[in-house]
């Protein structure tokens, strides 16, 4: 569950800037896995993050628009990790690393209405999506055998796809997206999403 306060900060005919907090409340399940007959280990959700952000969109000319996205991801809490042994139990704390996301936008209006009838517009839109993590991994001395994940990653993602303008308060998007770097950097193979938005 999570809780985003955000403000426009200034705007006029062509440009906005805005920005805002999230807040992530620990509201997921705890996992508990048992590695061997005599060790297990137990995940508890703890962790509570702050994702401070700032937006900035502008209308180039009456054609060709932009927009760019920053926010930081930040566990300000951690999650208590704990390994049961025959012979003892053990806990520490551990932080999810500290992530940067920037997103960058570029459209072009291939179509505005001339009424305020039906469609108001569609514009093609090629998106870059990059995440890349501030900090090693946090193993902790329990959880140096544990975790193999690549300690640190820069993850470059490319989405393309259709904006539609349906009305003053309704639009849908629907689009592509491919991962551009190997390896660990490379989570998904190909994404397909529609997304629809409807403002109050």
């Amino acid at each position: 569950m999570s809780l985003t306060l955000k403000g426009l900060l200034l705007s006029d005919d062509t440009r906005a800037l805005s920005a805002g907090l999230a807040m992530v409340f620990p509201t997921g399940s705890n996992a508990t896995v048992i590695s061997s007959s005599a060790i297990s280990l137990e995940f508890k959700n703890e962790s509570f993050y702050l994702q401070p952000f700032v937006g900035y969109f502008e209308q180039l000319n009456d054609r060709v628009f932009h927009q760019f996205f920053a926010q930081v991801d930040c566990d300000t809490s951690g999650s208590e990790l704990r390994i049961f042994t025959a012979a003892a139990d053990s806990a520490e704390v551990l932080y999810s690393q500290n992530l940067l996301y920037l997103d960058y936008q570029l459209g072009w209006w291939w179509y505005r209405a001339t009424d305020e009838e039906g469609l108001r517009g569609i514009a093609p839109i090629v998106e870059l999506h990059y995440t890349t993590t501030l900090e090693d991994l946090d193993t902790g001395e329990l959880g140096q055998g544990v975790f193999v994940q690549n300690p640190r990653r820069d993850i470059l993602n490319l989405t393309a796809g259709l904006y539609f303008q349906l009305s003053d308060t309704g639009s849908l998007k629907v689009a592509s997206a491919a991962p551009l770097r190997p390896g660990s950097d490379k989570l998904f193979d190909a994404e397909f999403g529609v997304q629809y938005e409807r403002r109050y």
